[in-house]
Protein backbone atom coordinates (compact mmCIF):
# COMPACT_ATOMS: atom_id res chain seq x y z
CA UNK A 1 0.00 0.00 0.00
CA UNK A 2 1.62 3.53 -0.90
CA UNK A 3 0.01 6.66 0.40
CA UNK A 4 1.34 9.79 -0.97
CA UNK A 5 0.16 13.26 -0.58
CA UNK A 6 0.49 16.60 -3.14
CA UNK A 7 1.40 19.80 -2.78
CA UNK A 8 0.85 22.17 -5.25
CA UNK A 9 3.66 24.76 -4.07
CA UNK A 10 3.03 26.93 -6.73
CA UNK A 11 -0.36 28.08 -6.00
CA UNK A 12 -0.09 27.72 -2.38
CA UNK A 13 3.40 29.79 -2.23
CA UNK A 14 1.82 32.45 -4.56
CA UNK A 15 -1.08 32.82 -2.30
CA UNK A 16 1.19 33.23 1.12
CA UNK A 17 3.28 35.88 -1.13
CA UNK A 18 0.06 37.79 -1.31
CA UNK A 19 -1.06 37.46 2.01
CA UNK A 20 2.97 38.37 3.48
CA UNK A 21 2.78 41.28 0.74
CA UNK A 22 -0.64 42.40 2.13
CA UNK A 23 0.46 41.92 5.81
CA UNK A 24 3.69 43.99 5.58
CA UNK A 25 2.00 47.15 3.57
CA UNK A 26 -0.44 47.06 6.59
CA UNK A 27 2.48 46.77 9.05
CA UNK A 28 4.37 49.83 6.92
CA UNK A 29 0.66 51.96 6.97
CA UNK A 30 0.10 51.32 10.94
CA UNK A 31 3.89 52.12 11.58
CA UNK A 32 3.71 55.58 9.64
CA UNK A 33 0.08 56.71 10.98
CA UNK A 34 1.47 56.25 14.43
CA UNK A 35 4.14 58.16 14.17
CA UNK A 36 2.35 60.96 12.15
CA UNK A 37 -0.33 60.63 15.59
CA UNK A 38 2.17 60.68 17.95
CA UNK A 39 4.16 63.46 16.69
CA UNK A 40 3.04 66.31 18.38
CA UNK A 41 1.15 69.20 16.49
CA UNK A 42 2.09 73.00 17.23
CA UNK A 43 2.46 74.62 13.94
CA UNK A 44 2.17 70.79 12.18
CA UNK A 45 5.49 70.87 10.22
CA UNK A 46 7.03 68.19 11.97
CA UNK A 47 3.94 65.75 11.46
CA UNK A 48 4.15 66.45 7.62
CA UNK A 49 7.51 65.68 7.19
CA UNK A 50 7.05 61.70 7.19
CA UNK A 51 8.20 59.95 4.98
CA UNK A 52 7.37 56.41 3.75
CA UNK A 53 9.76 54.22 1.52
CA UNK A 54 9.39 50.35 0.50
CA UNK A 55 11.86 47.66 -0.88
CA UNK A 56 11.84 44.13 -1.48
CA UNK A 57 12.12 42.96 1.92
CA UNK A 58 12.04 46.00 4.09
CA UNK A 59 10.44 49.47 4.36
CA UNK A 60 11.14 52.91 6.36
CA UNK A 61 9.53 55.23 8.12
CA UNK A 62 11.49 58.54 8.21
CA UNK A 63 11.35 62.36 9.21
CA UNK A 64 13.85 64.25 8.38
CA UNK A 65 12.53 67.89 10.44
CA UNK A 66 15.70 69.34 12.08
CA UNK A 67 14.31 69.54 15.69
CA UNK A 68 12.60 65.71 15.48
CA UNK A 69 15.28 64.37 17.97
CA UNK A 70 14.15 66.83 20.57
CA UNK A 71 10.61 65.76 20.12
CA UNK A 72 11.77 61.98 19.87
CA UNK A 73 13.60 62.65 23.49
CA UNK A 74 10.35 64.45 25.26
CA UNK A 75 11.28 67.96 24.67
CA UNK A 76 7.27 68.47 23.78
CA UNK A 77 4.02 68.18 26.64
CA UNK A 78 2.44 66.55 24.11
CA UNK A 79 4.57 63.74 23.06
CA UNK A 80 6.44 63.79 26.53
CA UNK A 81 7.44 59.82 25.97
CA UNK A 82 8.43 60.67 22.23
CA UNK A 83 7.12 59.42 19.53
CA UNK A 84 9.16 55.71 18.44
CA UNK A 85 8.17 53.71 21.55
CA UNK A 86 4.60 54.79 21.35
CA UNK A 87 4.77 53.76 17.16
CA UNK A 88 5.98 50.80 18.32
CA UNK A 89 3.85 49.44 21.30
CA UNK A 90 0.87 50.71 18.75
CA UNK A 91 2.17 49.12 15.97
CA UNK A 92 3.16 45.39 17.74
CA UNK A 93 -0.47 45.43 19.29
CA UNK A 94 -1.89 45.83 16.00
CA UNK A 95 0.68 42.53 15.14
CA UNK A 96 -0.92 40.64 17.55
CA UNK A 97 -4.32 41.19 17.29
CA UNK A 98 -3.97 40.35 13.14
CA UNK A 99 -2.19 37.08 14.16
CA UNK A 100 -4.71 36.30 16.74
CA UNK A 101 -7.21 36.81 13.66
CA UNK A 102 -5.53 34.92 11.46
CA UNK A 103 -4.80 31.79 13.35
Amino acid sequence: MQVGVRFKASRSLSDFQKKVEVFFNRVKDQTYSAARQNTPKDTGFARSQWKQSKTANRFEVSNKTPYIGKLERGHSKQAKRGITKPTVRKVAGYMNNTRRITR
